[in-house]
């Protein structure tokens, strides 16, 4: 029996998807989001580390135990560079919670 794959039209805000973009993708939490205009706001999340990035104490993703960072501001993207699938088992710990509100009411 397979897994049944998540896809939806509109993406739910709190929950992890891929970001798209020039290296492949990435797992990003959307923060907000705006379906009229067609905009989302991310928190976007790497393993390397590079200015303007932020490690987190705990891996996002409960399998991994690599570093994790994330963009230190927010970025806007349209929704055809956000993957339809979600991504079900990455979670925030909540000792870097403050740190993803802190993210998230920047502009």
């Amino acid at each position: 029996m397979s897994k049944k794959k998540i896809y939806s039209k509109h993406l739910r805000k709190g929950t992890f998807h891929l970001h798209n973009d020039k290296n492949g993708g990435h797992p990003a939490l959307i923060l907000e989001k705006n379906d009229k205009k067609n905009i989302y706001k991310l928190a976007k999340f790497t393993h390397k580390a590079k200015k303007n990035r932020f490690k987190l104490k705990h891996n996002i993703d409960p399998n991994s135990n690599k570093d994790t960072y994330v963009h230190s501001k927010p970025i806007y993207s349209v929704r055809k560079n956000i993957s339809s699938k979600e991504l079900d088992r990455y979670r925030i710990h909540k000792d870097d919670k403050p740190l993803i509100n802190r993210i998230k009411k920047m502009k």
